[in-house]
Order: C-alpha cells, then sequence, then structure tokens
C-alpha cells in the first residue's frame, strides 16, 4: 500500500478546498463553510450557554468584575474593527461567568464571556486581563472559528477517501487511526498557527487600546508559573508557554509606539471607547463606519 504522508494529505486538501486570503492574517485560509452560517451557530450557542448560566445563577453575579471586562472590551473593539470595518454589524456581547475555570472566549459575530476564575485565580493587571480579551477578540477577527470547521469538514473527506482507498486494495485501516493521523498533520498545526496569529493580532489590538504591551509577556509568565497548580484552559492548544512569553516580549518592543500614541489619545480625550448597556454596545449598529472623535466635546455630542 502506498505510504500516506503530510505531502499526499496536503495535495488531497488543496484540490477540495476553496481558499481566500483573510486581510487580517494576510494568509491563505481554508473557507469551506460560510462566515455568516458560522456567526449564526455562534449566535445560537452563546444565547443557550447564556441562558443556562442565567439559570444556574452563574451570570454576571460580580457586578465590580463584570464592568471591568466590559469596559476593557469595548475599549478594544473599535481598533478590531478598523481592521474589518464590516464586523461593526455584529452583535457584540460581553459576560461574566461566575465558574472556577481560568478561561475566556469570543465566538464569531463577537460574543464575548469571560471566566471569573481567571480574575480569582490570576489577578490580572488590567493591562494583563485586556491581552487575554484582545487575544480571544482576535480569535474571532481572523476567521479562525470558520477555519477549524472548514479543516475538519475537510478532514472527514480526506478521511474518506483515505479508508475507501484502502479498502480497495484490501488493506482496510481503522477509521480511529485516520482520525488520528489528520489531527496530527492537519488540525494540530493548524491549532498552534491561530494560536500564534491571535497572540500577534490581539496585542496590538491592546496596545492601540491604550494597554501596555509588555503585560503579554507578565501575562503568559504568570500562566506558566501556575499552570502546574490550577487548571488553565487557555493554555490547552498553545505553544510552548516559555516561547510564546518570549514571542511576546519580542513584540512589545514593536509596539511601543502604538502604545505611547493611544496614551497620548487617553490623555486628550480622544481615544475612542464604545459605550455599552448590560454588555451590549449603544449607538453602534447602523454605522457604515466608526469614526475617531476630533474632540471630547464632539464626542459627547
Amino acid at each position: 500500500m502506498r505510504k500516506i504522508t503530510t505531502g499526499v494529505l496536503t495535495g488531497i486538501l488543496g484540490s477540495l478546498a476553496a481558499c481566500s486570503v483573510n486581510p487580517v492574517t494576510e494568509r491563505s485560509q481554508l473557507s469551506l463553510v460560510p462566515e455568516n452560517f458560522v456567526i449564526a451557530r455562534s449566535y445560537s450557542s452563546y444565547a443557550n450557554m447564556m441562558g443556562g448560566q442565567f439559570s444556574s445563577g452563574k451570570l454576571n453575579t460580580n457586578k465590580e468584575q463584570t464592568d471591568r471586562i466590559r469596559d476593557i472590551a469595548f475599549k478594544i473593539i473599535p481598533h478590531a474593527i478598523d481592521h474589518k470595518p464590516e464586523i461593526i454589524n455584529w452583535k457584540w456581547e460581553v459576560n461574566l461567568i461566575n465558574e472556577d475555570e481560568v478561561n475566556a472566549f469570543c465566538m464569531a459575530g463577537g460574543k464575548i464571556a469571560v471566566y471569573s476564575g481567571l480574575i480569582t485565580k490570576l489577578h490580572p493587571t488590567d493591562d494583563e486581563l485586556a491581552q487575554v480579551i484582545a487575544h480571544e477578540i482576535a480569535h474571532a477577527l481572523s476567521g479562525h472559528t470558520q477555519e477549524k470547521m472548514s479543516v475538519a469538514l475537510a478532514g472527514g473527506l480526506i478521511g474518506n477517501v483515505i479508508l475507501a482507498a484502502s479498502a480497495r486494495r484490501g488493506t482496510q485501516l481503522d477509521a480511529n487511526t485516520v482520525d488520528v493521523l489528520l489531527k496530527v498533520v492537519w488540525g494540530l498545526p493548524n491549532s498552534r498557527q491561530a494560536e500564534t496569529e491571535a497572540d500577534r493580532i490581539g496585542i496590538k489590538l491592546a496596545a492601540m487600546a491604550g494597554y501596555n504591551p509588555k503585560a503579554s509577556a507578565s501575562l503568559w509568565q504568570k500562566m506558566r508559573l501556575q499552570e502546574k497548580s490550577i487548571r488553565i484552559s487557555l493554555l490547552n492548544t498553545h505553544p510552548h508557554p516559555e516561547d510564546r512569553e518570549e514571542d511576546m516580549r519580542m513584540e512589545s518592543y514593536k509596539l511601543e509606539n502604538i502604545y505611547s500614541k493611544a496614551i497620548e489619545k487617553i490623555q486628550n480625550g480622544t481615544q475612542r471607547k464604545i459605550e455599552y448597556e448590560n454588555g451590549n454596545p449603544v449607538g453602534l449598529y447602523g454605522k457604515s463606519k466608526y469614526e475617531e472623535p476630533r474632540s471630547t466635546a464632539e464626542a459627547l455630542k
């Protein structure tokens, strides 16, 4: 039987795939699944999840923590819109889940949640907490959920091709073996790439919003030092913590000028921030572009 190599699998996938260059990541990404389908699924899943958290008394139970994450998120979102203007029409929402898990997420379509365990166990500064939220927004901004679903769909098609080919040769492969092979050859490298992209895009979004990029390295250092004593879901699919910490330290040097300009805008009252009520933006929808105010007085009109 012909040996199945990475090149063979990649070649099969290439013949099946519909790829397009993502303007945010600036690379070709698999897009077999339409973005509007992914967003619709995300809205439905998020509504069900938040409904369950509310009924169990775990949704937004700590006002101080809830206001904190919302304030940070809605300072970062305008800069995500700069990277991809059409996401101004996403139904942005930010909530706190009162659970010990050290985790956070932003679904396609702008649905954000932070677990209280991230705050109570890591004790992040606002600058560090902003790195996590910006990282998760970067995942949604970069279309990583759409890409992950497309990869899974393509992987299933490839698996069927391999199983059918092996059956014709009288050397039937075990389906579980094929699943593991596809995960190692295709799925895991993609996950690591997505995490690195979200790190680098997220740290820039946070810097543009006025959060110190050096806090990214200190945050991941905290996670690295505590991952043996507490469960940190954010580290499950990421690159090696030490490599990541060093990468973020190097990225922070590149963003010093962007961060300095953001601080100047905060000081003179021209830095953007979306007003919100109950975790939803106010006055954001229906605009074709989010305009930066020229002065504090104009912003208050």
